[in-house]
């Protein structure tokens, strides 16, 4: 018992974590097995282990919260494991100690203790039961808890029926537990006020006559005629109640969901709808609540074996609610792990949607379906295109879903076979002309084109190209416009027969394309650039950096058809702007999609390009447009973006070679004029800053961290800070004269804190720089000193030692001898310092160091 194994677990037990509580009641009876010895006690004859673990459960039970869970159960169990003499437990329980325990905390400790002998199945003595009515009686606040212990007693129905009482919900309670459920049913209806009262009371958690209710109605296959009794028909009120009639049904729902109900009986209009505005709202006081039931109603519906029902509940309900989002996850849910026959059946329902937000819900659903299920893939992609062609609000989003569509999962064909007219005809006769381009194989010919060497295209950079193609000709078609299928494929037709000589042309095309701000469009231009990456030329290069540079290009706007907000998906809004939007806004909007989609284009060249001239050259721009936007307070949402495609970039895609150490220099330049502007950033181009340091020479690398320390510890003006200094000084090579000036600086540093500075700088790169030379090692000890003399604050002082002797340690691991030279410095400064607590381990350290290498020797 003694040991101190055996004692946490009752620490254990006060954490209120389930697993936890039931290894740790696993251990406690391990333990109780083995013991030894007798104690003769009211409960019998047991071990001196057991009574103490008695003991300390029953005072648990008037403990906190947590406590009283876990001391609970480990009770029920102690009472279920050992032959006690229960009748003797109330008696027990009032002989132990609970000085400072208030009386409200003792009864409930005997509602508990009393729960704790049902469960584990005893008989619960007269004492007892005397002492729950007692409480029941005269404690308000504990009458429910109560109720439930008397409940649970088997025999006592004279004594319940004395007690039950339609003055209140616990008495109500009392009354119930001896009904029949049909009676339940009929009297809950009479009894509805008094019922809601006490749960009203009772909240935020759900009153346990509830439990009798439910129970009843769902024996009785009635959970529609409570839920409409109770919460549906009250719900729209709009009274100060009116939180507390939501929150109630939300724990109403929960418990029939727990209770594995039909559940699509309760779903219900009013109800959906304050669940939906609860769970989108995040300030509404029921969000997380809400939250919570809708993740376990989710887990229920992948379970369920009704699924064609619950699929028909969603259909009934879009006629009626507010806003489809939440029937749209449910339905996608339920697709998820249901049959065909059924994915088929709901296909032909939602036929009849085809307007507003039912045909957005239907738009959305057809998307779901036909990305996961490739057996009704084109029977989705056809229903799309039926709400594509009616051209109503709706038809946008349907496009959208049709370009992803064919785009995901090459399903070009199937959306031309649902086109007649001039228009597919002419896309057709394009197609099928480049479908017959093939490229004959050569031997690697990937990076061997010239600009201007046509005839050395690759059938991949082909195919990459006929993409594009196709879904222009797909937009072709749904917006009845083929300017930009017939631009692109008749330059791909002069590309592929050798009449143009010119690939930026095709290019050009292709970032023109970008201002679209749709993701599939996106993907297939990166996928172009990255097949030819290698044969761009520089006039391109240098027209795309110069548009990203300066964010100066023009964009023509087109008017369309009014488009409803809610009904737009994916951008639909940018793409096809409605009559009355601001075009300026709209404009910029689109300018700025098109920066972001060009810049994701600038990090292929500089991930994927083997010319350095053209990694240089891009990489420049983008931190250009990068210093731009953190300038300019109209562009600050851009920064985030450049900042994440800048990330992307890793030290290895900027290794150079000598040859670059001019351009190489000018970028270092330019990094830092931008990270004085936005320190912000430096965590992001430190990285790329440390290999393009390593590509220059030493006396200008020198040069340059010179200028990076005297602006952090003299100016006081670093474009830095000071943890991506440190990273910067032990990603390069040992530099004695950057040793030396971090050496000046915490010797005699403007101020306190730039010495503590300077210190943290030096142990940093002690550790990572390999130096062994004594001289260096005794001047930081004899600098040591000199602080541990000064006048300086003891805080800042202790922060300065200890650093500074973190590094001499460092540094003696890395050459053994160097102890030798420096023992003596040492003692000096141990001897200065005297007995101070907080270097007792760093003077450990040393030591070891010491014996260590004496014992080499």
């Amino acid at each position: 018992m003694e040991s101190k194994g055996f004692l946490d677990n009752f620490t254990v037990l006060a954490s209120g974590v389930e697993s936890s509580i039931s290894q740790a009641v696993d251990k406690i009876l391990e333990t109780l097995k083995i013991s030894e010895g007798h104690v003769e006690t009211k409960l019998g004859n047991i071990t001196p282990d057991l009574k103490y673990t008695i003991d300390r459960l029953l005072k648990g039970l008037t403990g906190g919260k947590s406590a009283k869970i876990g001391f609970s159960i480990a009770l029920t169990t102690i009472f279920r494991v050992y032959p006690l003499k229960i009748q003797n437990i109330t008696d027990y329980f009032n002989s132990i100690d609970h000085s400072g325990i208030s009386p409200f905390q003792i009864s409930v400790g005997f509602i508990l203790l009393a729960l704790a002998v049902e469960r584990a199945q005893k008989t619960l003595p007269k004492s007892l039961i005397d002492k729950i009515v007692e409480i029941y009686k005269t404690r308000t606040a504990l009458k429910e808890s109560a109720a439930v212990a008397l409940i649970k007693i088997e025999d006592q129905k004279p004594l319940i029926k004395k007690l039950a009482t339609s003055n209140d919900a616990a008495g109500l309670m009392l009354h119930y537990s001896m009904q029949s459920d049909e009676s339940i049913m009929n009297q809950s209806s009479r009894h509805k006020d008094i019922i809601v009262k006490g749960s009203f009371k009772a909240l935020p958690r759900l009153h346990q006559i509830w439990k009798l209710i439910i129970t009843a109605s769902i024996r009785l296959n009635k959970e529609s005629t409570i839920w409409e009794l109770f919460i549906e028909k009250d719900l729209p009120i709009d009274d100060k109640k009116k939180p507390k009639r939501t929150l109630l049904s939300f724990l109403i729902f929960q418990e029939y969901l727990s209770n594995n109900s039909t559940v699509s009986k309760i779903l219900t209009k009013h109800f959906y709808n304050f669940w939906q505005d609860n769970l989108f709202c995040k300030k509404m006081r029921d969000h997380s609540l809400a939250l919570n039931l809708k993740t376990d109603f989710l887990a229920y519906l992948l379970q369920t074996p009704y699924k064609k029902l619950y699929l028909q509940k969603c259909l009934d309900l879009s006629h009626e609610v507010k806003t489809l989002d939440m029937l749209k996850t449910f339905s996608e849910t339920l697709l998820n792990s249901c049959e065909l026959d059924i994915k088929e059946w709901f296909l032909e329902e939602l036929s009849k949607f085809t307007k507003n937000k039912k045909g957005n819900f239907a738009v959305n659903i057809y998307w779901h379906i036909g990305k996961s299920t490739s057996e009704l893939r084109s029977k989705c992609i056809e229903k799309l295109i039926i709400i594509s062609k009616e051209k109503t609000a709706v038809s946008e989003s349907a496009n959208m879903k049709i370009l992803n569509l064919a785009n995901d999962f090459s399903a070009f064909d199937v959306v031309f076979k649902n086109f007649t007219g001039e228009n597919v005809i002419s896309v057709k006769k394009h197609l099928k002309k480049i479908g017959k381009y093939e490229i004959k194989p050569t031997e690697d010919k990937e990076g061997k084109r010239k600009p201007g060497d046509l005839a050395l295209v690759t059938q991949k950079q082909l195919e990459s190209l006929v993409q594009v193609t196709k879904i222009l000709g797909v937009e072709a078609l749904l917006y009845e416009n083929e300017k930009d299928f017939i631009d692109f494929s008749m330059t791909l037709s002069r590309l592929y027969k050798g009449k143009t000589r010119d690939l930026n042309e095709i290019l050009e095309l292709l970032v023109s394309l970008l201002a679209k701000p749709v993701g599939y469009m996106r993907n297939i231009v990166a996928n172009v650039f990255k097949e030819f990456v290698n044969e761009i030329s520089e006039e391109f290069i240098t027209k795309l950096c110069a548009i990203i540079e300066s964010g100066n290009f023009s964009i023509d706007t087109q008017n369309d058809e009014e488009v409803k907000e809610e009904d737009q998906e994916n951008g639909v809004s940018v793409l096809f702007p409605s009559q009355g939007s601001d075009s300026r806004n709209q404009e910029k909007i689109i300018k700025d999609n098109f920066l972001i989609r060009a810049s994701e284009i600038m990090e292929i060249v500089v991930k994927k390009a083997e010319n350095p001239d053209y990694k240089l050259q891009v990489y420049t721009s983008l931190v250009k447009a990068l210093r731009l936007a953190s300038k300019t307070k109209e562009k600050q949402h851009l920064v985030a973006r450049f900042s994440s495609i800048l990330s992307k970039i890793h030290t290895k895609d900027l290794s150079l070679s000598s040859s670059h150490e001019e351009k190489a220099e000018s970028l270092i330049l330019l990094i830092l004029k931008t990270l004085k502007s936005n320190k912000t950033l430096s965590n992001i181009l430190c990285k790329n800053l440390i290999s393009l340091l390593k590509s220059i020479s030493i006396d200008k690398s020198e040069k340059i961290l010179q200028d990076l320390l005297k602006k952090m510890f003299e100016k006081h003006n670093s474009c830095l800070r000071i943890e991506n200094l440190r990273e910067i000084l032990v990603s390069l090579p040992y530099n004695k004269n950057a040793m030396k000036q971090i050496l000046k600086y915490l010797a005699s540093g403007r101020n306190q804190m730039t010495q503590v500075q300077a210190s943290e700088v030096l142990k940093s790169i002690c550790r990572s720089w390999k130096f062994t030379e004594p001289k260096i090692v005794k001047k930081i000890l004899r600098l040591c000193r000199n602080i541990e003399k000064s006048e300086m604050k003891i805080k800042w002082k202790n922060n300065i030692v200890k650093n500074t002797l973190c590094g001499v340690i460092s540094i003696c691991r890395n050459k053994d001898n160097v102890y030798d030279s420096i023992s003596e410095d040492i003692e000096k400064l141990k001897n200065l310092q005297g007995n101070k607590p907080s270097l007792h381990g760093i003077y450990k350290d040393l030591n070891l160091v010491c014996k260590k290498a004496q014992t080499l020797e």
